[in-house]
């Protein structure tokens, strides 16, 4: 990294330091010497970018945004056609972020190409450019850079940001760093970065890392934070050891009184439909065929079940050559003007016609046809065709697709602590490795006795239903009812248990 200040192009105006040649002006003069408030107003300028960008950071509400907005940043101030930042985790470069929002997996060859020029900035643990911005103390490898910018004019510059802000005085002495940062800008017509351009990103840099630094620290895990802690006692290990495992064990059982968990209830559970809809025989008659099966994804308009028709067909055409007879009789009568008889053969040829109409509808019931596209749920009829069937008799459930309630039975312990709107989880014995998010709709106020214990069913709304949920799957259902601590907890159900058990006991 070059020495800090002078600087510039961050605000288009270069910034040099004064002559030691000029005094400073002094109030008994009139006008400003030459050159000096310009430099002035470049300096202060970078310097109130600098500071600003330092503060955006810091209203960053997590280490990513932070990066994300270092990124941002950096390529308004310096024009770039895109800036890259990429933070050093586990001996390799990780979470790469891109100020133009493009794809940063490492399995793209542009990506690949990027990750190259920062690593190779980061092997020589300085700052590189690719074309060169000037004399270095030590030549610089830019075979990665030069292989990024590819046939497209353009430059490359990637800088590191460091662990502690500020650079080694010796340029043979790598700088330990947290990150690379890299700009780039593409094309023949544009400006190439200068050392001006350099020297400010590396100060942009030394302004950020502390910043990211706090940021990545406080999101570190607690296990993280005490794997640090116990490297750093290093070789008192063995004085602290018994008093560091009494304190942990002292914490431990602390903590474990007044760690904040979810407090779930819950039981068996089984998934339905959230309408069913039941298929009845419109008529006495005989089954025909059956054309689907329990499973079966149905259509709205599918015919499903037949019934036997020779009975009312046979019905239709007698009831047909009874109305026929019916209207000769009245025809006749008409002619003669008996109009006793014509009220008789009116009501008579009314009552054929009601008699032909019902037949034609039970006709068209014959073939039972889905109401709206559904599952069938219960019904197996294969076994059964030619069976007589009672009017009335259920033939088939239907359930409607992608629509599904659950319902998980909950002990009557704990049923007082559900209410409706309340978050859980459902896992199901058809998908282990999937837990899907409930939302109850609905508490039943009465019990049922279930396997010698009563329980109640709470009804519960699949917010994001999967493809392969099916009525009649069954599991555990989980409701979150609050929060409670881990040990407080275990101790107030067993408190709960024994005084109930003293109630029935003793009274």
């Amino acid at each position: 990294m070059t020495a800090p200040f002078p600087m510039t192009s961050a605000v288009d105006e270069p910034v040099a330091t004064r002559p030691a040649s000029v005094a400073s002006p002094t109030p008994a003069r009139a006008g400003p010497m030459p050159g000096v408030p310009t430099a002035a107003r470049s300096l202060a300028s970078a310097l109130k970018r600098l500071l600003d960008i330092q503060a955006a950071l810091l209203e960053a509400r997590s280490h990513r945004e932070a990066v994300s907005r270092l990124a941002r940043l950096v390529a308004e101030a310096l024009g770039g056609d895109e800036v890259a930042i990429a933070l050093f985790d586990r001996g390799r470069l990780q979470t790469l972020v891109r100020s133009t929002g493009a794809p940063t997996e490492p399995s793209l060859p542009q990506v690949r190409a990027l990750l190259a020029a920062m690593h190779e900035a980061l092997d020589q643990g300085a700052s590189v450019a690719t074309p060169e911005t000037g004399p270095e103390p030590v030549p610089r490898i830019r075979l990665a850079q030069r292989r990024l910018i590819g046939d497209y004019a353009g430059s490359v510059a990637c800088v590191l940001l460091p662990v502690q802000a500020g650079a080694s005085a010796d340029p043979l002495q790598p700088l330990r760093a947290s990150g690379v940062i890299c700009l780039r800008r593409q094309g023949s017509q544009a400006r190439p970065l200068g050392a001006a351009d350099l020297a400010w990103l590396e100060h942009a840099a030394a302004f950020a890392a502390p910043v990211l630094g706090l940021l990545r620290q406080r999101e570190r895990s607690l296990r993280w934070r005490v794997q640090q802690r116990w490297r750093r006692l290093g070789g008192r290990r063995s004085v602290w050891l018994a008093g560091a495992g009494a304190a942990a064990g002292l914490l431990l059982l602390g903590g474990l009184g007044a760690w904040p968990v979810a407090h779930e209830v819950g039981g068996r559970a089984r998934v339905e439909g959230a309408v069913q809809r039941v298929l009845v025989a419109p008529a006495a008659g005989f089954l025909k065929q059956a054309h689907v099966r329990p499973g079966d994804t149905v259509r709205a308009g599918q015919v499903l079940v037949e019934l036997a028709e020779e009975d009312l067909r046979l019905e239709q055409e007698r009831l047909s050559a009874q109305a026929v007879q019916i209207e000769s009789t009245l025809a006749e009568a008409n002619a003669k003007a008996d109009r006793a008889q014509v009220m008789i053969q009116l009501a008579r040829l009314r009552q054929a016609q009601a008699q032909l109409a019902l037949v034609d509808s039970q006709l068209e019931r014959s073939r039972l046809q889905a109401p709206f596209d559904a599952v069938v749920v219960q019904g197996d009829l294969g076994q059964r065709l030619g069976a007589p069937l009672q009017q009335g008799e259920e033939l088939l459930v239907l359930a409607p697709l992608g629509q599904f309630r659950v319902i998980v039975e909950v002990g009557e312990d704990d049923v007082g602590r559900v209410r409706t709107g309340q978050s859980g989880e459902l896992m199901l014995s058809a998908l282990p490795w999937k837990s899907l998010a409930l939302e109850v709709r609905h508490v039943s106020p009465m019990a049922k006795a279930v396997e010698g214990r009563n329980v109640f069913e709470v009804e519960a709304e699949v917010l994001d239903p999967p493809a392969e949920l099916r009525p009649g799957l069954s599991g555990s259902g989980r409701v979150v009812v609050g929060e409670r601590g881990l040990a407080t907890g275990w101790l107030a159900d067993l408190s709960a248990a024994a005084r109930r058990l003293w109630w029935r006991l003793w009274g």
